[in-house]
């Protein structure tokens, strides 16, 4: 991957940061609205079903406009970037909680359910 940042830094590329933020933060977003469901006309379903498709359609435009290889690199950050959201959010759930707050163990099983 560092070989690929490097043969692709002479280049500029205008927007490719800003997509593959948006694309890396719908990405958690989605990880933690799974829980949420809503009605959607007769049914319902996850919140984030309405979301992921935007991820999607941006992995593909960054595909299209910058090609694979930059593409290839998006899909190693976005892996990253949960891993490192699940061990965050793995160390929190861990910390202490105060003694009036009666909630810890709904938050841990809601929490522990999306990071799977």
């Amino acid at each position: 991957m560092a070989y690929a940042l490097s043969n692709t830094s002479q280049r500029t590329f205008k927007f490719f940061h800003l997509l593959a933020v948006t694309s890396i933060t719908i990405q958690l977003a989605c990880n933690c609205i799974v829980g949420k469901f809503t009605t959607f006309f007769y049914g319902f379903l996850p919140a984030s079903a309405l979301i992921y498709p935007v991820c999607y359609a941006l992995g593909d435009i960054i595909a299209d406009v910058y090609g694979y290889s930059l593409s290839r690199e998006l899909i190693w950050l976005n892996i990253y970037a949960q891993i490192i959201f699940g061990v965050i959010v793995s160390i929190a759930l861990l910390l202490p909680s105060p003694q009036f707050w009666s909630f810890q163990p709904a938050i841990i099983i809601w929490i522990t359910d999306d990071l799977e």
